[in-house]
C-alpha cells in the first residue's frame, strides 16, 4: 500500500513539474479589446537567453516577428494592424526552424468607440401587396472599423404618408437586416437605421400600384359635324388598381377606333393622376366611330362608345373655265355657312370611256382652282366628278 502512494506522489510531482516547463502567457488578457494594448508577454521556463521567430496570423495578413528571449521570457510588441483587428489571432513561436508553442488570441471590437453606422437598402422600387419587401442592411463600426459584435441591437425608422414607425433588429455575425413589405397603399417611404448616437443616411422608397383594373372612358366634342377641324377628346375614368391605388403616371392606355367601313385605328394616351386622354381629329365626310380603349395585358374599358358625326359641306359649285383650262370649285360652304378651312380634301375624278384618272387637291380660301388640259383631251367630253367630305357633284365637257 505504501509503495502505491509512493509511486502516485511521484507521479503526481513530475506531472507538475512537465506542467511548470511549458511555455505559457503570462497575465489574463484573453479576449483583448482592439486597440486597447499592443504587448504581450510570454515565460520559457526550459530556455534563457537567445531569440525566437513568431508567425502572426489573422486571417486577413501572416507577419514574421523576431523576437528576443532573456532570462526565459520575451516581449511582444503587437503591429498595429494585428492589434486592432477584431477576431482571432493565432500565434507560432519557433526556435530554430522548429515549432514550440502556439497561442490563440481573441481581439474584440472597441463598443466604447464607435464611428458610424453602415447601411444598404434595396430594392427602393416595389409593388404594393403581400409579397414585395425591401430590406434594410445594417453593420456598426468601431474606429477601427470593426464590426460589432452579435447581438448588437439597431434601431429602424420607417415613414409613410406622414407616419413613422419605430422598430428593431439584432446584428447576426458582421451585419443585421430587417425586411418591409410594400402593404397595401402606394407612395413614398423613407428608412434610417441608428444606434446610440449614431445614425445612417435616409433611403427613399418608391411604392407603386399594381396592376390597374378595368375602368370606363368617355368623350367630350364641340358640335357633331365632320368638319375634319375639332379634336374630340377622349378620356378614362382615374384608373386604380386592386386596392384602390391610383395607378402610376405614364401608363400607356390604346384607344381602338372602329370604323363600318375601314380599318381600325389605335391612338394612345398616358396617364396623369390616373387619368388618360387621347386626341383624334374629327372626320371630313359623315362617319360614325365606335371607340373603346384597354391596357395590353392587363385591364379594358367597360363601356364602348357610339359617336355619330353629321355632314358638315352643305354645297359647292362647279365650273369649267376653257380660257384658262381650268376646273373651278367652290366657294365650298360648312354647316354654318362658312368656307370650309384651307387643306379640306378634294378628290378630282376624270372619266372617259371607261377609263378613269383620280386627283388630290386640298382647298385654299374656300376654293380650288384644278388645271384641266382641253387640248390634250380633243374632241372628247369626259365627265368630270368632285367629291368634297363625302358629297359628290358631277360636270360634263362639251
Amino acid at each position: 500500500m505504501k509503495k502505491l502512494l509512493t509511486i502516485s506522489l511521484l507521479c503526481l510531482f513530475w506531472f507538475q513539474v512537465l506542467e511548470a516547463a511549458k511555455p505559457y502567457r503570462e497575465g489574463d488578457l484573453n479576449p483583448l479589446v482592439a486597440g486597447s494594448t499592443g504587448y504581450l508577454s510570454y515565460c520559457f521556463p526550459e530556455m534563457k537567453d537567445g531569440s525566437l521567430v513568431v508567425l502572426l496570423d489573422n486571417g486577413l495578413a501572416v507577419e514574421r516577428l523576431k523576437i528576443s528571449l532573456v532570462n526565459g521570457e520575451a516581449g511582444i510588441e503587437l503591429p498595429f494592424e494585428f492589434s486592432t483587428k477584431a477576431g482571432l489571432l493565432k500565434l507560432r513561436f519557433f526556435n530554430n526552424g522548429q515549432s514550440m508553442y502556439r497561442d490563440e488570441l481573441e481581439i474584440l471590437p472597441d463598443k466604447q468607440k464607435t464611428k458610424k453606422i453602415e447601411s444598404f437598402c434595396g430594392p427602393k422600387h416595389l409593388v404594393v401587396g403581400r409579397n414585395d419587401f425591401s430590406m434594410i442592411v445594417s453593420t456598426v463600426l468601431d474606429i477601427y472599423d470593426n464590426p460589432l459584435p452579435e447581438g448588437t441591437p439597431i434601431g429602424v425608422n420607417f415613414q409613410q404618408g406622414g407616419q413613422v414607425t419605430s422598430h428593431s433588429f439584432r446584428s447576426e455575425t458582421l451585419y443585421g437586416y430587417k425586411k418591409y413589405y410594400a402593404g397595401e397603399k402606394s407612395g413614398y417611404g423613407a428608412i434610417t437605421t441608428f444606434y446610440d448616437t449614431l445614425g445612417s443616411e435616409s433611403f427613399r422608397l418608391d411604392i407603386y400600384a399594381t396592376d390597374p383594373e378595368d375602368f370606363e372612358i368617355t368623350y367630350e366634342r364641340q358640335h357633331a359635324y365632320a368638319d375634319g377641324e375639332q379634336l374630340v377628346v377622349f378620356s378614362t375614368s382615374i384608373i386604380k388598381d386592386g386596392f384602390g391605388n391610383v395607378i402610376s403616371d405614364g401608363t400607356v392606355v390604346q384607344f381602338v377606333l372602329e370604323q363600318p367601313d375601314g380599318p381600325s385605328t389605335i391612338f394612345n394616351g398616358v396617364t396623369i393622376a390616373g387619368i388618360a386622354r387621347g386626341l383624334r381629329y374629327a372626320p371630313q365626310a359623315q362617319a360614325s366611330w365606335k371607340v373603346r380603349a384597354l391596357i395590353p395585358n392587363y385591364a379594358i374599358s367597360t363601356n364602348q362608345l357610339a359617336i355619330s358625326f353629321r355632314q358638315s359641306v352643305k354645297d359647292f359649285d362647279l365650273s369649267l373655265q376653257r380660257e384658262t383650262n381650268r376646273l373651278n370649285v367652290g366657294p365650298v360652304t360648312g354647316f354654318m355657312g362658312q368656307w370650309v378651312k384651307d387643306g379640306t380634301d378634294v378628290t378630282v375624278r376624270i372619266t372617259n370611256a371607261g377609263t378613269s384618272k383620280v386627283y388630290e387637291a386640298v382647298t385654299t380660301d374656300g376654293r380650288l382652282s384644278f388645271p384641266i388640259d382641253f387640248e390634250a383631251l380633243g374632241k372628247r367630253k369626259p365627265d368630270i366628278t368632285v367629291t368634297i367630305a363625302g358629297i359628290t357633284k358631277t360636270i360634263k365637257t362639251n
